[in-house]
């Protein structure tokens, strides 16, 4: 897959993201990087910020000065040679995961979903059955295994502090019974369970709405603070395309607001989550 020039930002920001966890689990201040590596003073934040890219012998000294190694070493080589790349072609594995660890690290998500719930809100007998019908083929234990890693990517936005997640939903979703009526009901009643969680806030796109800003277009904003950067992904069938550019960005984020606004509101929604469990009781 050959991705547009916007992801070699992405592939920047993972690659800052994941070297400043790094610098902080060894106790190290940008100071004592740049004394080490005689950088000038403003790279360890330009580079954690995906802002620039470093060569390949500086990474390794990095690597060395941070005690990182084995798989999460090879990790990091990695992501310094995909952001050093003019094109980028990446297996659905690792665009996916991609995608999932900036998500990790996003400090607020606001995703639309017209017709089907979205991953990280997702049951394992629901995620199952989207993986199983996919284009990509599974072992049965790879069903499991992705499918249980897809349910457990709610657990950042259960606490009372950390990312926080918007959802705008299409009621078709509460229609459609993915994996068959018992998944079905398991996943609407997670839903409800999830929607009463702090820092998560669900609204139910009626179709009585009729036309909207967003009709046929799924999207997913991920809004990170430190460093101050905005992302929108757009998932398709075999690849994936991530948008950061300022102007496409704020577009995203009107269309996200207006959809927030034609939406019902939370208590409306959760009312309405309640009369489709009733139903399909």
């Amino acid at each position: 897959m050959s991705t547009p020039q916007p992801a070699r930002r992405v592939m920047r920001l993972q690659l800052g993201v994941l070297l400043r966890r790094y610098r902080e689990a060894c106790e190290r201040v940008p100071k004592d990087v740049v004394k080490a590596l005689d950088w000038y003073p403003s790279k360890v934040s330009k580079l954690e910020s995906g802002g620039v890219t470093i060569s390949s012998a500086e990474l390794d000294r990095l690597i060395d000065l941070y005690g990182v190694t084995g798989t999460d070493a090879d990790r990091v080589r990695e992501l310094g040679r995909e952001a050093r790349r003019r094109g980028i072609t990446q297996p659905v594995q690792e665009w996916a995961q991609t995608y999932v660890e900036l998500e990790r690290s996003a400090d607020e998500v606001k995703s639309h979903r017209g017709e089907l719930v979205p991953g990280l809100l997702q049951t394992v007998a629901y995620a199952r059955a989207l993986l199983a019908t996919g284009p990509w083929t599974f072992s049965p234990e790879e069903l499991d295994i992705r499918a249980a890693d897809r349910a457990r990517r709610i657990e950042p936005f259960t606490g009372e502090g950390g990312t926080s997640l918007w959802v705008v939903l299409g009621e078709a979703a509460l229609h459609r019974p993915v994996g068959g009526a018992a998944a079905h009901r398991e996943q609407l009643a997670h839903l409800r369970q999830v929607a009463e969680l702090p820092r998560v806030t669900l609204q139910i796109l009626p179709f009585d709405v009729g036309e909207h800003t967003a009709l046929g277009m799924d999207f997913t904003i991920l809004e990170l603070v430190d460093p101050s950067f905005g992302i929108v992904y757009e998932e398709a069938l075999t690849d994936a395309v991530y948008r950061d550019a300022t102007d496409d960005i704020e577009r995203y984020r009107v269309a996200f607001t207006k959809l927030q606004v034609a939406a019902a509101s939370e208590r409306e929604s959760a009312r309405m989550l309640e009369a489709r469990l009733r139903h399909l009781a």
